[in-house]
């Protein structure tokens, strides 16, 4: 069976991972006229819970420190019917 080692190649894989939870973070949030406001802000809090326990992680085996700061992700309706984020 294959693990990965501590190190440069683990550290990748969870930077890796941190990528794809903040942009599926981004996508819930661009997709919240869509979703009810449950579903979108308690996915958004879940993958801002994983962001940071991947960053948690990362430094142990990068050695550097790293930090994710408080996203404005909110779902606020009236404001999503008024004003649909659509580009």
């Amino acid at each position: 069976m294959f693990r990965r080692q501590p190190g440069k190649d683990q550290a990748r894989f969870y930077e890796c991972a941190l990528g794809s939870a903040r942009e599926a973070r981004g996508w819930y949030y661009h997709a919240q006229h869509v979703l009810t406001d449950l579903v979108a802000t308690d996915r958004m809090r879940l993958l801002t819970r994983m962001a940071r326990l991947l960053l948690a992680i990362i430094p142990a085996q990068r050695g550097y420190k790293l930090k994710e700061a408080e996203a404005p992700y909110a779902a606020d309706s009236p404001a999503l019917l008024n004003d649909p984020p659509i580009p």
